[in-house]
């Protein structure tokens, strides 16, 4: 099945970073990382893109009993994925040993044999990875996140438990073959008066919280991530070495224009990778065109082109993809019917997914979800099997009270229309007793081999810190907040010059953007009306990213 082009070659993204010294699987994204700090933050930038939103958004599609295949792989497949990590770092022994005995004549036979039987079990295993459905993909990023390139705070990407934001994580994995917790890892990280993480010190834990891999980030007054540095070095009392950096460039809509990536080579900094895009707008600030040059061989060249249709909300109705081919744009991909649950939280209620033939759309598959307020979700995928749409997979996201995730899995119907489970997170998080601090969490992960749960990772939590997010006093910006207290929805009013449309935010007391909206240009000044009937009753902030800086106001709930 065709897959819809990438919104972009990816802000934020960078080459992936070696390894950990010791712990081969903390090299995860950030959201495969159960939305708590433990792996580091450079890992974040493998998304490609700017997408503190765009996490959560459309199931990526594997093909039609693709998955039942899988299932039917050999009991060798799962022994091979079970210890191949260990067969893999005993390799140059093995490899020295086998040469060995290949020179014994009557050993010979054997040894081919062994050497064959092993290269289709790693092959099996690497199908069978193909197969399944891409993990951490409850919503696929079809859609891009209309918000650009703001980095989201801690309280969004690592622990939604803002009030107090861990130092210091150590990171366990599940060593199955000694049944014990092992690879410990470290990671140290300092946080700006938002929450938002700025640097991440990372490394096995015997090194100390010093770290031998460092990522900075470095934000601009309306929150947008404009450099990220990536800096190693081999033991802890060696100076940093350049190794990585991502620098973006916005529009006045928040939307990166420029993204380059480099990697240090002889002392300089070598563009291997980015973008550069043009952004069209409809005059009620919603994004209707995107076209986007990438780097290629020292030049930008045409790659992708995303047209976007608005209703008379500006909120879209349609998504087309094109691809740039032979000095003109190609039809490709196209989202259709697209039916929002909540435009502002970037949340879908229903959509069809359709690909071009050549002469006309052909609807591929169709999707629909449900949502509660705090963003936990369900979502089903149809396909046409026998002439009839009928459902294929099912999502299940589920996060606690505070934005934590708790259950991440991906279903599919078996042939006594039953669902049948293919792949599945778990994570339990342990709270202080006033629950504004994240002490722990113990992570599962379903293993098809076994048909359970396995232990995965555990994360200690230590070295807390308040969470200081303070007002900015923005010369010449009046703020005005009515009703207030307020029961249904609420207009903001800033009496401050500003030539385009400025993002709002409602942030709950912990420090979750629980609303988002814009307000626009509007008789001198600048208006936005929220929607807070859904809000629970509660004191909230009210955020506007100004470009001269942020300024915020309490809002009462009632």
């Amino acid at each position: 099945m065709a897959k819809w082009p990438n919104r972009r070659p990816k802000a934020n993204r960078l080459p992936k970073p070696k390894k950990p010294r010791r712990n081969p699987r903390c090299t995860r994204s950030a959201n495969e990382a159960g939305r708590q700090p433990g792996c580091p933050v450079i890992v974040y930038v493998w998304l490609k893109r700017p997408q503190p939103l765009a996490a959560v958004f459309f199931l990526r599609k594997t093909r039609l009993g693709q998955c039942a295949k899988a299932r039917k792989k050999s009991l060798m497949t799962g022994l091979c994925r079970l210890f191949m990590p260990y067969l893999a770092a005993s390799l140059p022994l093995i490899f020295a040993q086998f040469i060995v005995c290949m020179r014994n004549y009557y050993v010979r036979p054997l040894g081919i044999f062994l050497l064959c039987l092993l290269l289709s079990g790693a092959h099996a295993t690497q199908g069978q990875a193909r197969l399944k459905p891409a993990a951490r993909q409850p919503l696929s990023d079809l859609l891009p996140a209309r918000r650009g390139g703001q980095h989201p705070p801690a309280a969004a990407a690592r622990t939604a438990t803002a009030a107090q934001l861990p130092t210091r994580v150590m990171m366990y994995t599940w060593n199955p073959v000694d049944n014990a917790w092992d690879f410990p890892y470290l990671s140290s990280y300092t946080y700006d008066a938002a929450g938002r993480v700025t640097q991440t010190l990372s490394g096995d834990s015997i090194q100390g919280p010093g770290g031998v891999d460092r990522d900075q980030l470095t934000f601009d007054a309306r929150g947008n991530l404009v450099e990220q540095l990536i800096q190693q070095r081999d033991t802890t009392s060696l100076p940093w070495t350049n190794w990585l950096r991502t620098t973006q460039v916005y529009d006045a809509h928040d939307t990166p224009t420029l993204v380059v990536d480099q990697v240090w080579t002889n002392n300089a900094w070598e563009t291997y990778g980015g973008y550069r895009a043009t952004n069209s707008y409809t005059p009620l600030g919603t994004l209707s065109e995107e076209v986007l040059e990438t780097w290629q061989q020292g030049t930008y060249k045409p790659s992708v082109r995303k047209l976007y249709t608005t209703d008379a909300a500006g909120q879209w109705t349609s998504i087309t993809g094109q691809q740039y081919r032979n000095g003109g744009w190609v039809n490709k991909d196209r989202i259709s019917n697209l039916v929002w649950h909540d435009w502002a939280a970037n949340q879908p209620a229903s959509y069809a997914e359709q690909t071009w033939n050549g002469s006309a759309w052909e609807t591929s598959s169709l999707t629909r979800a449900t949502w509660l307020p705090n963003n936990s979700f369900q979502s089903w995928e149809q396909f046409q099997i026998n002439g009839q749409w009928q459902d294929f997979s099912r999502k299940v996201v589920t996060y606690d009270e505070l934005g934590n995730l708790l259950v991440d899995t991906w279903e599919q119907l078996d042939a006594n229309g039953q669902w049948a489970l293919e792949r599945g997170d778990k994570t339990a998080v342990v709270y202080n007793l006033a629950r504004t601090a994240t002490l722990a969490s113990f992570s599962e992960r379903y293993e098809p081999v076994v048909s359970s749960y396995v232990k995965s990772e555990k994360r200690r939590y230590s070295g807390f810190v308040p969470l200081a997010t303070r007002a900015k006093v923005v010369p010449g910006a009046t703020v005005e907040l009515y009703p207030n207290p307020a029961v249904t929805s609420v207009t903001v009013t800033v009496a401050a010059a500003a030539a385009s449309v400025v993002p709002v935010q409602v942030l709950n007391s912990l420090g979750q953007v629980v609303r988002h909206g814009q307000a626009r240009p509007q008789q001198g000044g600048l208006t936005a009306t929220l929607d807070v009937a859904a809000l629970p009753a509660g004191v909230y902030t009210v955020r506007l990213l100004l470009p001269e800086g942020p300024v915020m106001r309490q809002l009462i709930r009632r």
